[in-house]
């Protein structure tokens, strides 16, 4: 419908436009007979046409400007649909997802999670490829955890005495159960040439790389150490609660262990 508006605008404007040099050479013609003619009111009929042919081309003037109005109301709609259709989400999105989900596997679990390390880290990593193209680099703002427990399963029947109105424990060591990157909270902050240079793995390994740090970063600010007094500070009132004896804990002299998530 629109388009047959803006058709149909366009043909007027075409035909007043044929309709206005139609008049005017009218005018000329009668003019030009007048003047030749002998008559006495040649001038007068002249002048007569002439006013005639000017309140015409008032008029014509008026539905031209009348035209381009309405062609360019036409105009401003079609763009205005087209803005509108251009940034307007798309209605019609259909999204369908199917599962096949089986339980594999049930694993008994003991490990009691005492100590949590929250890092926040800056990563620039880059990489040289070939001496005639630039280094490819990649900063990140990485934020990530490590968190440390104890596996109670690895608690054995005679790691637990009783001596008149004491309990002595004989604690598992303190194990890192795990550490990751919140990739939530974490985010690519600036990448050069690594479209030119191919190196679109690089993002993947500085997250890597973040991922190797904040294990080593937990592991030298005493995480281990840290969950093994936590662990004796929450079990110990909890124990003596339970039995109602004075409740000491002991370290097993194992090698402590850093636990990784299976792939």
């Amino acid at each position: 419908m629109k388009r047959l508006l803006f058709l149909a605008a366009f043909l007027g404007f075409f035909r007043l436009i044929a309709a206005h040099r139609a008049a005017r050479q009218s005018c000329i013609l009668v003019a030009a007979c007048q003047m030749l003619s002998l008559k006495c009111t040649s001038f007068f009929t002249t002048q007569k046409y002439c006013l005639m042919f000017s309140k015409m081309q008032v008029r014509l003037y008026l539905l031209v400007l009348l035209v381009f109005l309405i062609v360019a109301a036409l105009i401003a709609l079609f763009v205005w649909d087209g803005f509108k259709a251009f940034n307007s989400p798309q209605k019609t999105v259909t999204v369908e997802t199917t599962h096949q989900l089986v339980l594999e596997e049930t694993q008994r679990l003991g490990k009691l999670e005492l100590t949590k390390f929250i890092y926040k880290d800056v990563v620039e990593h880059s990489k040289s490829s070939a001496a005639y193209l630039p280094t490819a680099k990649v900063v990140l703002i990485v934020s990530g955890e490590a968190v440390g427990c104890i596996d109670l399963m690895r608690l054995k029947e005679n790691d637990i005495t009783t001596q008149g109105d004491s309990v002595f424990i004989l604690l598992p060591p303190a194990q890192l159960c795990y550490h990751k990157i919140d990739h939530q909270k974490s985010r690519v902050y600036h990448t050069e040439f690594i479209q030119i240079t191919g190196e679109t793995k690089l993002v993947a390994e500085a997250f890597q790389k973040a991922e190797t740090a904040i294990e080593k970063a937990a592991l030298e600010n005493g995480i281990l150490a840290e969950t093994t007094h936590n662990a004796e500070q929450i079990l110990k009132p909890i124990l003596e609660k339970m039995t109602g004896k004075k409740v000491f804990f002991q370290q097993r002299l194992e090698k402590t262990e850093t636990l990784r998530p299976k792939l």
